[in-house]
């Protein structure tokens, strides 16, 4: 029990610690564009760099943990990805730069098969949800914990300082993580499982073809892409667009940063518990997950819609609060589909899905840099998310209907 207690610790500190790394770049638009000469569109491209190599290992992430044992894995990844860290606040100029993100991206996407592995092989069956909720926890949780704490950095230390902070801790929970494992290094499965019980999100065969030609299924691709877009607007460009629209400094914006995570955190909660609720009520899925996910991402939409008429800042602030809180509605019930449809094979279908998040990773970075860029500012930027998430919700309420596939539901 211990063991598992260290373990559930250890992974709650490298998931948060993992979402430090990647985000804090974000907060660090200012400085960094001014020292290095950059424009709104090379930093969109620093930023959708990570997303490139991220992408990459995430589709072959599995295969190399089940090769090779996350116990060592997962620390050498870490280690890694924490000294590219810590290099970029020792670059010169604008390729370096990229070059590192994308080595970044690279070793940071072995995080969530490691995360899956760790948590099958050494924490209880009981355990599973709670630490795997963890990992849909780790952006609002990290943003809320990061946004005052990394701007606090900047401010006192300056950016490229900030990077080497930051590089530390990873070395740091890697000597920690070895240590725990020192004596121990075979998995404790065996004894804590219950006999015949699925081994979490790992399936041997890959139903690819039946699950892509699912109609809903496709559709939530879509829909976790405008999810994964709204996101990562929000995690690389919403400090800079509160500094550049408002003339803010790097400490305010940290703080006011947290509010906006801190209801995307509140909307993540009631999203699953409306959805499971409403589930209970009708079973049905159109009703408790597809009409959710609806209403949640088209208000997500009409919220941003509202941003771009460039109201006063705590209006604003209101404005992209709610924009998050309804974005995040969607991320328990998209899942829980997944599941519903596709039961012994949400893994396969989870990691088909998590590609279209990753791609949107590339696209919204580059995307609002070009449009700040040639516009002058965020409004047309703004103008794409808010268009992509009522499109979504369009599809979800109207044309998705998940209930019609429930029938063929592969076992």
């Amino acid at each position: 029990m211990w063991l598992q207690f260290r373990v559930l610790v250890l992974i709650t500190l490298i998931t948060i610690i993992h979402y430090f790394d990647r985000n804090a770049i974000a907060f660090a638009i200012q400085p960094i564009e001014q020292t290095l000469g950059l424009t709104n569109l090379e930093f969109g491209w620093v930023a959708s760099a990570f997303g490139l190599g991220y992408i990459v290992t995430s589709c072959v992430g599995n295969a190399f943990v089940r090769q090779f044992s996350p116990i060592w894995v997962w620390p050498i990844s870490a280690v890694i990805w924490s000294t590219v860290t810590m290099g970029m606040g020792m670059v010169k100029e604008y390729h370096s730069l990229v070059v590192l993100r994308v080595i970044l991206g690279f070793t940071e996407g072995i995080h969530l098969p490691c995360l899956l592995k760790i948590i099958a092989d050494w924490l209880p069956a009981n355990l599973h949800r709670r630490s795997l909720s963890m990992g849909l926890f780790g952006v609002p949780v990290a943003s809320i914990i990061g946004s005052p704490f990394i701007s606090w950095l900047i401010e006192m230390f300056g950016w490229h300082k900030m990077f080497f902070i930051l590089g530390i801790l990873g070395w740091v929970w890697a000597i920690m993580w070895i240590m725990c494992f020192r004596r121990q290094v075979q998995p404790v499965r065996e004894q804590i499982f219950v006999a015949g019980e699925n081994t979490l999100l790992l399936e041997g065969e890959r139903p690819w073809k039946q699950i892509l030609s699912s109609q809903s299924f496709q559709i939530s691709c879509f829909i976790y892409f405008v999810f994964g877009y709204i996101t990562f607007f929000m995690l690389m460009w919403l400090p800079g667009y509160l500094e550049q629209t408002y003339t803010m400094d790097i400490r305010s914006t940290g703080y006011l940063v947290m509010f906006p995570w801190f209801a995307g955190l509140i909307g993540l909660f009631c999203g699953g518990a409306l959805s499971h609720r409403l589930l209970q009520m009708t079973h049905d899925l159109r009703k408790s997950r597809s009409y959710t996910i609806g209403i949640g991402i088209g208000l997500s939409g009409i919220a941003f819609l509202g941003v771009t008429f460039m109201p006063p800042l705590i209006i604003n602030l209101l404005l992209i609060s709610i924009g998050a809180a309804c974005a995040f509605v969607v991320n328990i019930p998209i899942d829980a589909l997944n599941h519903d449809l596709f039961r012994n094979h949400a893994g396969t279908a989870q990691a088909i899905m998590g590609f279209f998040f990753a791609f949107a990773g590339i696209v919204a970075p580059v995307s609002t840099g070009w449009l700040v860029e040639i516009s002058g500012d965020f409004q047309i930027a703004i103008g794409l998310v808010s268009s992509l998430s009522i499109v979504a919700a369009i599809l979800a309420i109207f044309i998705q209907h998940p209930e019609l596939k429930k029938r063929s539901t592969m076992h």
